[in-house]
């Protein structure tokens, strides 16, 4: 029988796995099976959309592909990425120039500076607020510590109620009594004497003698 600690316990513990579990997916692993990047926002460039610690999930796009009203992450000339929004799209009329794609954040005064469509690394397509917080490696590391923990400690619990369980069954177990009545008979002459020991209420039948039995010679007159 399982306690109802323990029962309890198995339960949170349950659900706390399949939560972290949930969590980690959700934010790193599906999104790279899908072919997407996961980002964290650091700055407050695009609020109130986005917050400082939210995810944007960005898919592969080309600069040429954007419009006007789209949240793109770009590669600036540092090499850092940005997600800000397109503004303005200037269209090249030059063979082999490309267009010149204008993008500011929604919180700032001032578009960035100009920036071509090859800069142009993906397109976002939905965001997780607060979610950065799980994306760094200690964390990562961490909450599958905690799942491990969950289940080692159930693992060990439950083989300390199933060898208590175990004891308590050989504790209360029935004995079988093998035991028999012993009976004695002798018979010595023509007397006989039973005896009976046991459970029950003992007895005994005394030995009769012949002498018991004796007439006299003119008793049948």
């Amino acid at each position: 029988m399982v306690s109802k600690g323990h029962a309890f316990y198995k339960g949170f513990a349950t659900v706390a796995a399949i939560m972290i579990g949930l969590v980690l997916v959700a934010g790193s692993v599906y999104p790279k099976v899908r072919g997407w990047e996961p980002l964290v926002v650091l700055t407050q460039s695009m609020e109130p959309l986005l917050h400082p610690g939210d995810v944007v999930v960005v898919e592969p796009v080309s600069g040429k592909d954007v419009a006007v009203g789209d949240v793109v992450t770009y590669r600036a000339s540092d090499a850092s990425l940005i997600t800000h929004r397109v503004v303005e799209i200037q269209r090249s009329t030059y063979a082999g120039r490309e267009d010149t794609i204008i993008v500011q954040g929604d919180a700032n005064n001032v578009p960035d500076d100009p920036l071509v469509a090859s800069q142009v690394v993906g397109r976002m397509l939905y965001r997780m607020p607060g979610y950065g917080v799980f994306m760094s490696m200690p964390v990562k590391i961490g909450l599958l510590g905690v799942v491990t923990l969950l289940l080692l400690v159930d693992s060990v619990w439950a083989s300390r109620v199933q060898a208590r369980e175990k004891k308590v069954e050989a504790s209360t177990m029935p004995v079988a009594s093998n035991s028999v009545a012993a009976v004695a008979s002798t018979v010595s002459g023509d007397g006989w004497t039973v005896s009976n020991t046991g459970p029950g209420d003992g007895w005994t039948v005394p030995a009769v003698s012949n002498d018991a039995w004796s007439v006299s010679t003119g008793a049948w007159n």
